[in-house]
């Protein structure tokens, strides 16, 4: 099982890694894909999160980040939403100084039944973020994953990486919000959208519900899944985001016999 920690990020909301999970990170060798919501941007200083990094950095810890999402819209039509959005994700892009990620992953904040009559116009927008935040993810060479959530198909994401063609821009496909929320099955969007795969979040669900299920406790057909992408040479990031604890120890069984990669590197 630590062989495969090795190789993985796991999800852990930043208040849960520092009031709850600090201590068995560390004794554990988790590397945590560390999410900051709104309120933990409120609730924390700039020393409180330099003193969090330099325990996991001093563990020989790898981090990702997840930037905040809740009720977020860089893209929106409106402009104080749109201002309120991007000063949110850039709270988090200051952040990668201190933490030192492999990579910042964040939603696009494309919600179909509001925002595809006007995708064009949106990805324009969208696109002007981009090159707001695009300096600082270049002076420190992170990339920016932006994942799938309630997009019914790669559309959108063909769209801003066309105008945008840059190896600091990639996608993370997560594998619950295809189930649960796309119109296309997972080989469309792996298909489609391979080139740009730079991450992966990995949990499962029964196709109804965005319930971050064990991996292998659900409908998500990982095995095949796996041998795609190792047949296709590529080998993401991957982040681990089932939403309990004895449900990623669940996960980790599930995920050791059906593990593409031989290699332990991350």
């Amino acid at each position: 099982m630590q062989t495969l920690l090795n190789q993985i990020q796991v999800a852990v909301p930043y208040a849960d890694l520092v009031d709850l999970y600090l201590d068995l990170i560390l004794k554990n060798k988790v590397h945590p894909e560390i999410s900051f919501s709104a309120q933990v941007l409120d609730r924390f200083t700039l020393e409180d999160f330099v003193g969090v990094a330099r325990k996991l950095e001093g563990a020989g810890l790898h981090t990702t980040i997840h930037a905040p999402f809740t009720d977020l819209c860089p893209a929106s039509e409106d402009p104080l939403i749109r201002d309120a959005s991007r000063r949110r994700i850039f709270q988090v892009l200051e952040l990668i100084e201190v933490f030192r990620p492999r990579s910042i992953v964040a939603h696009l904040g494309f919600e179909p039944r509001l925002h595809l009559e006007g995708m064009e116009a949106w990805v324009e927008r969208w696109a002007e973020f981009w090159e707001e935040c695009s300096p600082i993810l270049a002076t420190y060479g992170v990339p920016l994953m932006v994942e799938n959530v309630f997009e019914w198909d790669p559309e959108v994401f063909e769209r801003i990486f066309a105008v945008l063609p840059t190896s600091l821009l990639k996608f993370c496909f997560d594998t619950g919000h295809c189930i649960a929320f796309s119109h296309v099955s997972w080989e469309e969007w792996v298909g489609r959208l391979h080139p740009r795969l730079g991450q992966l979040h990995i949990h499962d669900n029964l196709g109804g519900f965005d319930e971050h299920r064990a991996v292998g406790e659900g409908s998500f057909p990982f095995q095949a899944f796996f041998q795609d992408l190792a047949q296709r040479g590529l080998r993401p990031i991957v982040t681990l985001e089932a939403h309990k604890e004895e449900w990623v120890w669940t996960s980790l069984r599930n995920l050791s016999p059906i593990w593409p990669w031989t290699d332990e590197r991350l």
